[in-house]
């Protein structure tokens, strides 16, 4: 004969798995808050930086096929502009290969197309830096308004999700019958 499992610890098991459920995706919604908030305060602040001229090193486009998130036996092919360029400031040579501040690639070859044909080898082109970091470039100022609100979208509702969760803990482990 199976032993009956006790309705209250069953209730507090639930109650203790949907707070940590809702926890993990409330923090999980932050981090993608925080990096989106991050990039499109870096895409602002480029519109200041200084300007100095640069020269395309490489300008070339790599596929990469991945699952696909809504199918699970079919692949999709991501495409990604790799656009390396290098500029000097005071002397000091640096290398970075950020377009933007936002995904210049995706299933659309036609988006990293573009990029390939307005950078291409050897082409003189203006690099705005971050006066603070040297390091940190782009090659547009700004960002895609489209992926920098989605992503802020994305963590504001996995944070809403977990809220929700969280809250209503005590609905799910209530629903346990005596």
């Amino acid at each position: 004969m199976a032993d009956k499992i006790d309705p209250a610890a069953a209730r507090i098991a639930t109650k203790k798995f949907i707070s940590i459920f809702g926890g993990i995706l409330m923090f999980v919604g932050l981090l993608i808050l925080i990096a989106g908030i991050y990039n499109v305060t870096l895409a602002l602040l480029s519109h200041t930086w200084p300007t100095v001229k640069g020269r395309i090193m490489e300008s070339r486009i790599v596929s990469q096929r991945q699952q696909s998130t809504t199918a699970p036996n079919q692949y999709i092919t991501i495409y990604s502009p790799k656009i390396r360029y290098q500029y000097t400031i005071d002397g000091t040579k640096y290398e970075n290969n950020r377009i933007r501040f936002s995904g210049a690639g995706g299933s659309d070859r036609k988006i990293s197309d573009k990029y390939v044909r307005m950078f291409p080898v050897n082409k003189s082109v203006n690099v705005s830096y971050s006066p603070g970091d040297k390091n940190n470039s782009v090659l547009i100022r700004g960002a895609d308004l489209k992926t920098n609100i989605g992503t802020l979208v994305a963590g504001i509702l996995f944070f809403l999700v977990g809220f929700i969760f969280y809250k209503l803990r005590h609905v799910f482990a209530n629903s346990i019958p005596d």
